[in-house]
């Protein structure tokens, strides 16, 4: 009858939308297309009064204006009315931004110089969105510093639109501004929960920008100003370092210090290093070009007058329309390097300081703050607000930061108390997902059938997903309704709050044991760690002194220094043996890098003769034709499987411990266990390989490449913040096409104290190695309970009444 109903409406309404009965799936897994966590939201507030003191310009009750919008695409050398002298800012951190759900916002920061914060600036936006978007209840919205600049109805689903507004004076600021854009989507015909995660509205990194003319056009000239370096369309940076006296000194260990200087004095999520010894060797298409040498050396690349060079001197000039340039020099090979170290004190610190935040503000914000110790943080510190909601699907999402020397994956549980309200309409059946960095982590029922008020409600959150450095949690709520079951027409445009959510909600994490662990290349990757603790020299040993062994360092050192918050101080060394008691890094190919090197980090030592560069037609063809010419059949595959009772049985308990007490076969061991060595297949384009030195003091990391091209290539790669975040365990494969890496976690882990000893954090870390390897915690108390039967036995037997 209801949709005979809806029909009938249809015909009387034909622009109503015509509803689906989508079944509601009870699972709390999402989708498999929605693999990555939505970014933080910048959230709806509730109703509250107006500010006494509005920010510049002043603000009215008036909506944002309507930006000019054409399909068409808009390419920067033709954009209208631009002047000669004009330069283009690229604002996203990554090549494309996508809003997701219902409700999806995105902030980071983007630094200006004086100049372009005071000179009028264009703001160009290029975004399309899904076909299932309604155009006449979803909005766009833009804002500056907290000043809205946009309000844009979304409707570009057939093709990239432009959108061209002007950007108001007094809005920009010098140095950090904080750029906030949201998505708010309505679904044209469906009102099903599942139904949400097919909306979503993608910004362009080509055609979103700002736009500069005259003075502001010239961009950072100034070391100071270097934080106003801007990205390409992909949200990366190239920066050469031309150093003219490589080739002919020892002057590698200085490069990488100045690599992670510049590195820390930008502001640049991903930025890519190169290293060569002339400018035709330099990136041609390096967003900053960095001259290291005497004054004569700089003076002959940089078309600078010698004579005006007196001392050590560091200077940034960017000439009208071209590339930055930072000239590190001086009269002497002294006098450059004292340069170097006046940019590294500006942005250094000592070793061991604590951070109370690591700085993830170039693609995220608010900063993640570093939690050491038991903590009990609000929403509203998380930068989540209070706010109603009248969707489907609630979704926001918080970040953290844990130390290197976490150790509590396998025991203990963080909780969030959950302040938030929701109405009678709701149904019992919902969900409330968390989810940890993508993982789920628990899933709560709603059960109360007339809405219910939640005051500090727990939700036990697991921390097996947990890892060094920033960590992700989202909080997703299903709300069920009848009206949503009906879906009559219009009712994805109801407006009627059904939720809400209040900022003194809490995020508890408990009290967790702090021991340092080799190999752990999630620490190296998360903070550093622990190389960014270096107060001597670390030694590093690139294969053949190639340049592009160079080249691949000086990334991998620029990152270590921008996750760790300092520069890693190194020293370039020719044989292991100088490192045989040190932490040390390693760069080369399987041929250059010695095979004692290799094999303590748990790469097959023979792997210099089996491991070959990948060409155009190289392996993956050849075993897709092999593949082709023997067709697997579904008798094969039986015959496979049928592996006899037995083993049918083990399946069937492993299966039976893991659904009912969590229990992985990992888990189910005495001890941990030894790792085989790992050769690289063919479709590996490079490595990361950690181990035990030789002594038994601290780690080795091996990065290797097939050869030195795929290790300069493969060193930019992995730069970006998107690989670089997927390292982990003891060796992590990453293959030459798309893909995530092949990560082999650690069976044998080695113990380093990172902390003044005590008996708590002993506890702990007991705890934890014990609910990692249960069999041996089973043997313990079975031990435990034999010496106690007995030693009562013997007790009675002494004391007790005789018969």
């Amino acid at each position: 009858m209801k949709r005979e109903l809806a029909a009938a409406l249809m015909l009387l309404a034909p622009g109503a939308a015509l509803a689906q009965g989508t079944p509601f799936d009870m699972s709390p897994e999402r989708p498999a297309a929605e693999e990555q966590v939505p970014a933080i939201e910048a959230p709806q507030p509730l109703p509250a009064p107006q500010p006494e003191s509005a920010p510049v310009p002043e603000a009215t009750d008036e909506p944002a204006p309507e930006a000019e919008t054409t399909d068409d695409p808009v390419p920067e050398a033709e954009m209208a009315d631009d002047p000669a002298d004009a330069s283009v800012r690229h604002l996203l951190p990554l090549a494309r931004m996508r809003l997701n759900g219902e409700s999806d916002s995105r902030a980071w920061a983007v630094y200006l110089t004086g100049d372009q914060a005071q000179s009028a600036a264009r703001l160009d936006l290029a975004y399309s969105n899904a076909i299932v978007v309604a155009p006449e209840t979803s909005r766009l919205f833009v804002s500056v510093n907290g000043i809205s600049i946009l309000d844009q109805s979304i409707q570009s689903a057939e093709t990239l639109s432009h959108l061209s507004l002007d950007v108001a004076p007094g809005v920009l600021q010098p140095g950090r501004n904080e750029i906030s854009v949201r998505a708010v989507h309505r679904h044209r015909t469906d009102c099903s929960i599942a139904s949400t995660y097919e909306l979503w509205t993608e910004l362009d990194g080509a055609g979103t920008t700002l736009t500069f003319t005259g003075d502001a056009a010239v961009g950072p000239e100034s070391i100071e100003e270097l934080r106003a370096l801007g990205a390409n369309i992909d949200g990366e940076a190239q920066i050469a370092i031309v150093a003219p006296s490589l080739s002919r000194s020892d002057i590698g260990a200085d490069l990488l210090r100045l690599a992670q200087a510049v590195t820390l004095s930008t502001s640049l999520a991903n930025s890519r290093f190169s290293i060569a010894a002339s400018m035709d060797e330099a990136s041609q298409d390096a967003a900053l070009v960095v001259v290291v040498g005497t004054a004569e050396e700089v003076a002959a690349l940089a078309e600078v007058d010698s004579g005006e060079i007196d001392g050590a001197s560091a200077s940034l000039h960017t000439p009208a329309g071209g590339v930055p340039t930072l000239l590190v020099t001086g009269r002497s090979r002294q006098e450059w390097l004292a340069a170097i170290d006046g940019i590294a004190q500006q942005v250094d610190r000592p070793a061991n300081s604590p951070r109370e935040f690591l700085v993830t503000e170039a693609v995220r914000t608010p900063n993640a703050p570093m939690l050491y110790e038991a903590r009990s943080v609000s929403f509203a510190e998380f930068g989540i607000a209070s706010e109603q909601f009248a969707g489907r699907r609630y979704a926001r999402s918080f970040q953290f930061a844990i130390p290197s020397d976490f150790y509590a994956g396998s025991y203990g549980q963080a909780r969030i108390l959950l302040d938030a309200a929701y109405t009678s309409a709701v149904l019992p059946g919902g969900l409330i997902n968390v989810y940890v960095n993508g993982n789920i982590a628990t899933s709560v029922p709603m059960t109360a059938r007339r809405g219910a008020v939640l005051r500090q409600f727990p939700i036990k959150v697991t921390m097996e997903h947990f890892r060094p450095g920033v960590n992700t949690v989202l909080l997703e709520v299903d709300l069920l309704t009848e009206a949503d079951q009906v879906c009559a027409p219009g009712a994805t445009t109801d407006e009627t709050p059904r939720f809400a959510v209040f900022d003194t909600s809490r995020f508890v994490l408990p009290q967790f044991a702090r021991v340092g662990q080799f190999p752990n290349l999630a620490a190296v990757a998360g903070t550093g760690f622990p190389y960014n603790r270096a107060e001597e020299p670390v030694p590093v040993l690139i294969g053949r002194g190639s340049t592009a062994g160079l080249s691949a360092a000086a990334n991998f050192l620029a990152n270590l220094a921008q996750v760790g918050g300092r520069i890693v101080p190194v020293q370039l060394v020719m044989s292991p043996e100088a490192a045989r008691e040190q932490n040390a890094l390693f760069f080369g190919t399987p041929a250059s890098v010695p095979a004692n090197v290799l094999t303590q980090v748990g790469i097959d030592a023979q792997a210099a003769s089996s491991w070959a560069p990948i060409r155009a037609t190289g392996s993956v063809a050849a075993s897709a034709g092999t593949a082709g010419a023997n067709p697997v059949t579904m008798e094969d595959w039986r015959t496979r499987m049928d592996t006899g009772r037995v083993s049918q049985a083990i399946d069937a308990t492993r299966n039976w411990l893991s659904e009912t007490f969590d229990l992985t076969a990992d888990m189910l061991r005495f001890a941990p266990r030894d790792d085989p060595p790992y050769t690289p297949a063919q479709t590996d384009a490079l490595v990361v390989a950690q181990g035990l030195n030789p002594a038994g003091t601290g780690t080795w990391t091996v990065v290797a490449a097939a050869d030195d091209v795929g290790l300069e290539a493969g060193g930019r790669a992995l730069a970006s913040a998107a690989n670089w975040s997927q390292i982990a365990g003891h060796i992590a494969a990453f293959p030459a096409e798309a893909g995530p890496p092949l990560v082999l976690d650690a069976g044998s882990v080695a113990f380093v104290a990172s902390q003044e000893p005590s008996l708590g954090n002993y506890r702990l870390i007991v705890a934890n190695w014990l609910s990692s390897n249960i069999l041996s915690y089973a043997l313990g108390l079975v031990v435990i309970c034999i010496v106690l039967g007995v030693s009562t036995s013997r007790l009675l037997a002494r004391l007790g009444r005789r018969n």
